[in-house]
């Protein structure tokens, strides 16, 4: 990165803005690095990609600028973080959150022994291009009978992804997401937060 201004407000209590050019997949162009506070924790790379296939015109880049810059300077801008949890909140209409899904059980992890796999038949245009696709094979060190548990387990899980009970789960607990951020923006009491007042006074005409 190149270029980097940072404006500081003069308002009490309002975080800092930082933004800087960048060079995006060795284009010689500039992408925009959006950051705030001090140090700077980086909020948005406009664009993320610079492929044609991603480009949808600047007047998008331009609206989701503004969008982080109004976030910042009106005071609306916050980012909580508590171990692997974050919730980050660029406007009224506009927040994302991680962290807050259930933990997926690995269980190559907690069965000893190994998965093996092998390529499958590749067509010539695959093999040109050293393109191969693969397939499990027999679990080793397991009988047959962990093995075909293991697979009923998986084929479990990613079948019933769709179904109306599986749904139906996943929008309650969507719902409990929902409440406890919720509560943790009204009291964020143990979570490091980034947050700032206005950087205008709203009762003032400017």
């Amino acid at each position: 990165m190149d270029h980097t201004f940072r404006a500081v407000p003069l308002a009490s209590g309002a975080i800092r803005l930082v933004a800087a050019w960048n060079r995006i997949e060795e284009v010689d162009w500039p992408g925009v690095v959006i950051g705030v506070a001090d140090p700077a924790e980086v909020v948005a790379v406009i664009p993320d990609c610079a492929c044609d296939a991603c480009d949808s015109g600047s007047q998008d880049a331009l609206d989701e600028l503004d969008e982080y810059v109004l976030g910042v300077v009106t005071g609306s801008y916050r980012k909580l973080r508590r171990g692997r949890r974050e919730i980050t909140v660029y406007s009224k209409d506009h927040m994302s959150r991680s962290g807050f899904g259930r933990r997926r059980v690995n269980l190559r992890r907690l069965l000893p022994g190994r998965f093996v796999a092998f390529p499958t038949a590749a067509t010539p245009e695959m093999a040109a291009t050293d393109s191969y696709t693969t397939k499990a094979s027999d679990y080793q060190s397991k009988p047959k009978w962990l093995h075909a548990l293991v697979k009923a387990i998986a084929d479990k899980l990613v079948n019933d992804g769709s179904s109306p009970k599986k749904l139906r789960r996943k929008r309650i607990r969507r719902k409990k997401v929902d409440k406890k951020i919720e509560r943790v923006l009204a009291r964020p009491k143990g979570w490091h937060q980034i947050h700032g007042s206005p950087w205008l006074d709203v009762n003032q005409e400017h």
